[in-house]
């Protein structure tokens, strides 16, 4: 499955930055009887800044209502040591077919994320409009959204 997603800015001073990118979605939505959703598969994001490519894209996400899972995954260095890379926080829909990603992990460094400036990217949406709105129904329960998005 191909998206296109929105990385916004957050906070009150950033309603102007947006930016588009695409994501490679394969894998497998797994629905048990008991009410514990998993997606086991590929999640590539298709951006220099914001990004998650690659053959280390392999990732499990639990499905948590109004909860994130950690967004991540081991990255193989050359002297055959490994790191764990969390690119954020995702909360994702039900059925997985729509998401919102507290993004950690920018320009190939770490860097926290708050209300004031943290980037977030949610999919599938057209606009900053939209990606806000996923962005409050997603983490709706969990996060206080005392400023503007």
């Amino acid at each position: 499955m191909t998206l296109t997603g929105i990385v916004y800015q957050s906070g009150n001073d950033n309603d102007s930055f947006k930016h588009e990118v695409n994501l490679s979605v394969k894998g497998k939505f797994k629905k048990s009887l008991w009410g514990k959703h998993k997606f086991q598969g590929y999640f590539e994001i298709q951006d220099d800044r914001f990004s998650l490519q690659g053959d280390q894209t392999y990732v499990e996400i639990a499905y948590q209502e109004n909860k994130p899972a950690v967004l991540g995954y081991v990255q193989f260095n050359d002297e055959g040591s490994t790191s764990l890379i969390s690119l954020g926080d995702i909360f994702i829909n039900e059925d997985f077919t729509a998401f919102t990603i507290l993004m950690t992990y920018i320009d190939g460094q770490a860097t926290g994320w708050n209300h004031n400036d943290g980037y977030v990217l949610s999919a599938p949406v057209n606009d900053r409009e939209e990606a806000v709105h996923l962005t409050r129904k997603l983490t709706k329960g969990y996060m206080d959204w005392n400023t503007e998005l």
